[in-house]
């Protein structure tokens, strides 16, 4: 090979991924390069869509069969001002955790949002302190502060419930801030 054609080894190289190297030689043109360097754009491109489709193919409605669910969570008597209930699955019910707001001592989840069938543990939580309150503006000291929610609902609770796609799935949660009696 005449001593003008060579080249020194590596050069001309053109990694497109990096695992892959493209060659070509210093009397290619840029144009040559530059439509290499689409060519890699592309596959790289297309291997992503291809990704994202197939990792989106598990969003179908084969799943678990979803319910909605809704009801009321009275505190001592009166309605849970504000708060959260999540529906947690026991062992042997398929599905995600799930949860809703209380407000005004209501909750609703629709079908698309709500549990599946099947037996939940249900956590009711609520603040000290509405979420309404500005950041900043001082607290009356008269205002009324909302009980907190037991531990025995809320980390250590025992409440379950379970779920039907025939039933409502309508439930009432009567909570109480009275310790619970030992012997």
């Amino acid at each position: 090979m005449p001593a003008s054609t060579q080249t020194a080894p590596g050069a001309g190289v053109f990694h497109c991924d990096g695992s892959r190297p493209i060659r070509s030689t210093p009397n290619e043109g840029t144009l040559d390069k530059n439509k290499q360097a689409m060519s890699c754009y592309r596959r790289r491109l297309i291997a992503w869509i291809v990704l994202i489709a197939l990792s989106l193919g598990g969003c179908s409605e084969n799943g678990p069969t979803r319910v909605a669910v809704s009801g009321r969570v009275t505190l001592d008597g009166l309605p849970l001002k504000w708060g959260t209930i999540m529906f947690v699955p026991e062992p042997g019910t398929h599905g995600p955790k799930t949860g809703a707001e209380i407000t005004r001592g209501e909750f609703n989840l629709d079908r698309k949002q709500g549990p599946t069938v099947g037996t939940f543990r249900v956590v009711i939580r609520n603040d000290r302190q509405p979420r309404s309150h500005t950041p900043g503006v001082p607290k009356p000291e008269t205002a009324k502060r909302e009980p907190v929610v037991p531990p025995r609902y809320d980390q250590y609770s025992e409440l379950r419930i379970e779920t039907s796609e025939s039933n409502r799935n309508y439930f009432q949660f009567k909570l109480t801030s009275e310790p619970l009696e030992t012997y």
